[in-house]
C-alpha cells in the first residue's frame, strides 16, 4: 500500500541525517558498553522491582523462619549485598548517561546552528521583502523600524552576553535577602 501522505524531499532529508548521527554514534559503541546499556535497561523495567522485592522477602523469610540462617537478624549480610548492589548500579548508569550527554550534546550543538541559519536566513528574508517593497512602483514606500532591525542578523556572541549579564542580574537580586527576612 503506497505511502498516503509522503514526506517532502527536505523532511526525508533532515530525518536521514539525523538517523546517521544516531547510527554513527550507536556504531561506535564498545561491547562492554553495550552489556552495560543492556543490564540498565533491564534495571528500569518494572518486572527488575519485582524481583529484588521477591529477593528480599526470601531472604527476610529464609533467614527469620528457617532452621539454618545464613544471615539471621538484623541481617548485616543483606546490607552489605544492597549497598554493593546500589553502588555497582550508580557507576553503570554514571556511565551509561556519560555516553549518551555525548550525543545530547552533538543534538544540541545541531539545534543551535540549524537556529543560528534559520534566522540569517529570515533575516535575509526579511531584508529582500524590504528591498521589494521600496522598489515596487505598486507599494506605497513607507520606513518601517521593526522591519529594518529584524533584517538584521542577530550577533550570536552579543545575544549570549546578554543572557549571561539578565542571567547574573537575576542571580544578584536572588541573592539579596527580603526586607522582612532582615527584620527578624
Amino acid at each position: 500500500m503506497p505511502d498516503v501522505n509522503p514526506l517532502p524531499d527536505h523532511v526525508e532529508q533532515s530525518v536521514s541525517s539525523i538517523m546517521q548521527m544516531h547510527r554513527e554514534h550507536f556504531a561506535a559503541i564498545s561491547p562492554l558498553q553495550r552489556l552495560i546499556d543492556t543490564i540498565i535497561a533491564f534495571a528500569g523495567r518494572p518486572v527488575s522491582a519485582a524481583l529484588v522485592i521477591m529477593l528480599i522477602v526470601g531472604w527476610v523469610a529464609s533467614n527469620s523462619f528457617g532452621s539454618a540462617a545464613f544471615d539471621p537478624p538484623p541481617f548485616n549480610a543483606m546490607h552489605i549485598s544492597i549497598s554493593i548492589l546500589a553502588l555497582i548500579m550508580t557507576f553503570l548508569i554514571l556511565t551509561s548517561q556519560r555516553r549518551e550527554d555525548v550525543l545530547n550534546t552533538h543534538r544540541d550543538q545541531l539545534t543551535l546552528e540549524i537556529s543560528l541559519l534559520v534566522e540569517q536566513k529570515v533575516a535575509k528574508a526579511i531584508a529582500l521583502i524590504e528591498e521589494l517593497r521600496r522598489d515596487s512602483p505598486h507599494l506605497s514606500n513607507r520606513s518601517d523600524a521593526e522591519a529594518e532591525a529584524m533584517a538584521a542578523p542577530s550577533d550570536p556572541m552579543a545575544v549570549m552576553a546578554a543572557i549571561r549579564g539578565e542571567t547574573q542580574a537575576a542571580a544578584k537580586i536572588d541573592d539579596k535577602p527580603a526586607k522582612d527576612d532582615t527584620a527578624r
